[in-house]
């Protein structure tokens, strides 16, 4: 947001409870042949409905055109978050995570 990349004016809330705004890397959490989308499958948030549904157009699918899906929330989170809890729920005896920030208060917003 800080950058002007991602829209905070309209928001949605995904599957991992964070907000969701236009702009943002999302990626979508369970297949479904009707929407045409697969777990994990990456998608950049074009606009969010008043009902907060996401219209999101395809990351690197190789295609010469890019589709673009109406997603409820519920099907989506953000792709960094989720990348990030994946990693820390497999440690055994430790889980270390390193944070690269300004400072204390960037590191916390991160």
């Amino acid at each position: 947001m800080r950058r002007g990349l991602v829209d905070d004016h309209r928001t949605t809330t995904g599957s991992d409870g964070l907000s969701i705004g236009t702009g943002d890397v999302i990626q979508t959490r369970q297949n479904d042949a009707d929407v045409q989308v697969a777990n994990r499958q990456p998608w950049t948030v074009q606009s969010v409905g008043n009902d907060g549904t996401v219209w999101a157009k395809e990351n690197g699918a190789g295609r010469k055109r890019q589709r673009t899906v109406r997603l409820p929330a519920e099907y989506m989170h953000l792709a960094d978050a989720s990348g990030v809890d994946v990693g820390v729920t497999r440690g055994r005896e430790l889980n270390l995570l390193h944070i690269v920030a300004d400072d204390v208060d960037h590191a916390r917003e991160r």
